[in-house]
């Protein structure tokens, strides 16, 4: 995938202006996926697929990450465009949020992260990066990527640091905080560094570095929304702008049913933007919290989760989530 999406670069540099392929959701997701520096107690801070153990069961996961299947690295991502920016979603997948001793007050099983990036289309290829929004299990901290993002109200949590277009997070050991790195800042000695390479990976002993995967989450965690229930994908649903669909992850491991999903998350201190909207309607959600210089618009132009587009962006999705996993030759 990450050959496709430097190929497409080198095509829109030689294209004529007006003549400009469109980038896809998958270039987007490319062009801004982070680099993560994980701090790594052990191989249970290591960050997998949902289905890792080769299923979409969410209840026996605790249970198979103990029994060495391997942790290869994926990130999900969603992208929604509208005639001023994309929206691009990013969540991380651990099979346990742990503890040495583990205790019901602080470990599940399954625990997911998110951070959405708010990116303006400013004639570049695939545009830059405004500001980044990282859910923290109560609401979402924001963080300026740009001088051209402005908060109406309250106060940033911190400036973005970048590599090239990709911005930089840190996620902590066991319970799995996620946060913005500073600009200039460097990873933690023993930190685990994550970069989008195109194929999932395992760190190997010792190594600093590590390459992940991207997978479309229209077609992994939405696609197998109606499995709720015992020994399914999730434990609890919620009826969503969309119909009905899982609402946490399913897990009997201490907390029962904990890591809840992106199209549930809310943030109490904005009073206008529903429980969903950050995820469903991401225009909506940053245009009541920021002023941008261009302003931001809801008129969706790609939106995989609509019924009328979703379909349509089927097939492009799962090409894309194939060459990610395996490469393409």
């Amino acid at each position: 995938m990450k050959k496709v999406f430097l190929a497409f670069c080198v095509v829109l540099a030689g294209l004529p202006a007006g003549l400009q392929a469109a980038p896809t959701a998958a270039d987007i997701a490319a062009a801004h996926a982070p680099v993560i520096r994980h701090q790594v107690s052990s191989d249970k801070d290591y960050l997998a697929a949902f289905d890792f153990d080769g299923n979409w069961n969410g209840y026996d996961n605790w249970q198979k990450q103990e029994w060495g299947y391997p942790l290869k690295a994926v990130v999900y991502y969603s992208v929604l465009e509208s005639a001023s920016h994309w929206f691009v979603t990013y969540l991380t997948f651990h099979p346990r949020r742990w503890n040495t001793l583990n205790s019901a007050s602080w470990s599940q099983e399954n625990d997911l992260q998110g951070v959405q990036v708010l990116v303006a289309k400013d004639g570049s290829p695939t545009g830059k990066a405004l500001v980044l929004e990282v859910w923290n299990g109560k609401g979402f901290d924001a963080y300026q990527a740009d001088l051209a993002a402005r908060l109406k109200s309250g106060r940033w949590t911190g400036a973005a640091g970048f590599e090239g277009t990709h911005p930089i997070v840190t996620i902590s050991a066991k319970n799995h905080t996620m946060r913005v790195a500073a600009p200039r800042s460097a990873p933690a000695k023993g930190d685990v560094v994550y970069r989008f390479t195109g194929r999932a990976e395992e760190p190997k002993k010792g190594a600093a570095s590590c390459g992940y995967a991207l997978v479309a989450v229209a077609e992994s965690f939405w696609r197998n929304r109606a499995a709720v229930g015992s020994g399914q994908t999730y434990g609890t649903s919620v009826d969503t702008a969309h119909g009905p669909a899982g609402a946490a992850l399913g897990g009997d491991d201490y907390r029962r049913d904990a890591a809840t999903m992106p199209w549930t998350w809310a943030d109490p201190k904005a009073s206008k933007v529903a429980a969903g909207d950050w995820f469903f309607d991401p225009g909506h959600s940053f245009a009541q919290r920021y002023e941008t210089t261009a302003p931001i618009s809801r008129a969706y132009t790609a939106n995989p989760y609509a019924p009328e587009q979703g379909a349509g962006t089927q097939l492009a999705a799962r090409v894309a989530n194939f060459e990610a996993l395996y490469g393409e030759e």
